[in-house]
């Protein structure tokens, strides 16, 4: 007995259970009625199906509207999410993209660097010019004191002489009449001397070893002249050392160097002071552009800010939007749970009455959604030719009771494997 039962619940187990689940299905909600057949009276049984086939023509196409209704509230609900995810996108790539490159702040800078090297090069060869004006203007300045020197001695020695000369008239007019030939050749070679003071180096050398020559012995000269002659002397090496190391022919060449290096560090100090100008202009341009480029990175990250709550919101939108796809797919699939049972018995009902599946929409062999208006309606066709037909009519009629039987027969024996478990 055991080994039977298990054979039939293998058997009969999964037809057994949607007509139990269908039939609890019944039990709690009347409105879904079941096919019955009165055999004793053919007449009462036939208005009997045929009531119930309206009424489940009634339920299928109320059913139908209901998935209809889903199915269009399903797709504006999926165009919705699309809408969402296609503004997420645009959202997106826009934050990415708003991201701002200044040029004009790149420019400025290139301008300041080549401007500061400019200044740099400028500044250096002011330096170096400054360093030989420096040089030569020290040597000229130690010049001139000796020269100024030598005349103040000179000077000196004459207003001395002067003095003396009132003084002692008679003593002068001796030594004036005690001056020989050779003293005024004396004094007319060093005029010649001072002449040429300003000359080359080599005809200064010239003339100084031609009075060395000429002059007599330092004991034989006046003191007065002695002392000039040393002063002289002593300006004439300190120019031929300037020139010596200047690497110059004569005064006037010296002279017109300085001059030079003179007029290019005026040119060098005004083009400083220019460049220092023009660099405290672009200084003052840079900030105007790093406070705009402050600004627009401020108004950049107010954006940002602004685009990231736009995500977020949107965010939330689809995710609202998810849940309540997800509920309506649930819905549908209690809806299609709750159709499947009437499915089935429109199925097995077509396949008693021999129905023909070739002009349906979906090109199946099971009643699904789409065809199942195809399926009612071939229904009603036979079973409106069943009526003027009595033969086919209780072959039918059999075959639904074979059907009957053994769906109770699979209800007993579920009742019996049911008490036998407990």
């Amino acid at each position: 007995m055991n080994a039977y039962q298990k054979k039939l619940r293998m058997l009969k187990k999964p037809q057994s259970a949607l007509t139990n689940k269908y039939k609890h299905k019944r039990q709690k909600n009347f409105k879904n009625p079941t096919l019955n057949f009165d055999f004793e009276d053919n007449d009462a049984s036939n208005a009997q199906n045929l009531e119930e086939i309206a009424h489940l023509e009634t339920q299928k196409k109320i059913l139908s509207n209901k998935l209809t209704q889903l199915s269009a509230d399903y797709a504006i609900e999926d165009q919705k999410r699309k809408k969402l995810e296609d503004e997420v996108a645009k959202a997106r790539k826009n934050a990415t993209n708003s991201f701002y490159h200044p040029t004009e702040t790149e420019e400025s800078q290139s301008r300041i660097r080549a401007m500061e090297m400019r200044l740099e090069k400028a500044q250096i060869q002011f330096n170096s010019n400054l360093q030989k004006l420096s040089t030569l203007r020290n040597k000229l300045t130690a010049a001139r004191k000796s020269k100024l020197m030598e005349q103040s001695q000179m000077d000196l020695s004459d207003m001395n002489d002067n003095s003396n000369l009132d003084q002692t008239s008679e003593t002068d007019s001796q030594d004036t009449h005690e001056l020989t030939q050779s003293e005024k050749d004396e004094i007319a070679n060093y005029l010649r001397y001072s002449e040429h003071m300003n000359s080359s180096p080599s005809s200064s050398r010239k003339i100084s070893s031609a009075l060395a020559s000429t002059l007599p012995s330092q004991q034989a000269m006046t003191p007065q002249i002695t002392e000039i002659v040393q002063q002289t002397e002593t300006c004439q090496a300190t120019i031929n050392r300037i020139l010596e190391i200047t690497k110059m022919k004569d005064i006037s060449q010296l002279l017109t160097e300085t001059e030079q290096l003179e007029k290019e560090n005026k040119r060098l100090y005004t083009s400083i002071i220019e460049n220092t100008q023009a660099k405290e202009d672009i200084s003052e341009e840079i900030k105007l552009l790093e406070t705009q480029y402050h600004d627009l990175v401020a108004h950049r990250n107010s954006s940002e800010e602004e685009q990231r709550k736009e995500i977020q919101k949107i965010t939330t939108e689809l995710t609202k939007v998810q849940l309540e796809l997800q509920n309506v797919e649930i819905k549908r699939s209690q809806e299609e749970a709750v159709f499947a049972p009437v499915y089935n018995e429109l199925e097995q009902l077509f396949n008693v009455l021999e129905c023909s599946w070739e002009d349906s929409p979906d090109e199946k062999t099971t009643v699904t959604a789409t065809n199942a208006m195809f399926a009612l309606s071939a229904i009603e066709a036979t079973i409106a030719e069943l009526m003027n037909d009595p033969v086919a009519k209780l072959k039918v009629l059999n075959q639904l009771k074979k059907i009957q039987d053994a769906e109770k027969s699979m209800e007993d024996e579920d009742q019996k494997l049911e008490e036998l478990a407990e």
